[in-house]
């Protein structure tokens, strides 16, 4: 069983997000099967690609943003910088104490994707779309 899933209700139609929105809940759930495993290099290996791949979605919708004049930019681009500094920080965490995941952290990036999903990434989608 899947710790988050995707369906049609998830996609925003923007194809470019779609694909990173569901590449974010395959990490996720990867590192939820993994919280409770002793391999550390494996969690350190999937932690470092919820970092990079937090950047490089948050890159793709701010050039979007920009791109398209996105009205919600400043809102969307702070929500943006205060979850990577989260994510940052969950990593650091996990270096200094190797091998622990913390499911609260879990939890709140599933909560999270959810209310970004509905409250921004819809709203930019929608915008872009009116755009073109």
């Amino acid at each position: 069983m899947n710790f988050i899933s995707t369906d049609e209700n998830t996609l925003v139609g923007i194809e470019a997000i779609d694909k990173q929105h569901k590449e974010f809940v395959k990490i996720l759930n990867k590192l939820y099967s993994l919280k409770n495993s002793q391999d550390v290099e494996k969690k350190k290996e999937e932690m470092q690609k919820l970092e990079a791949h937090i950047k490089e979605h948050f890159q793709t919708e701010l050039d979007l943003m920009v791109k398209y004049k996105d009205p919600g930019y400043i809102s969307h681009k702070l929500e943006h910088e205060r979850m990577e500094k989260k994510i940052s920080q969950e990593v650091r965490k996990f270096a200094a104490n190797p091998g622990t995941i913390s499911e609260e952290f879990l939890n709140d990036l599933k909560r999270w994707f959810f209310n970004h999903l509905e409250f921004n990434d819809r709203k930019l989608a929608k915008h872009i779309k009116s755009v073109t």
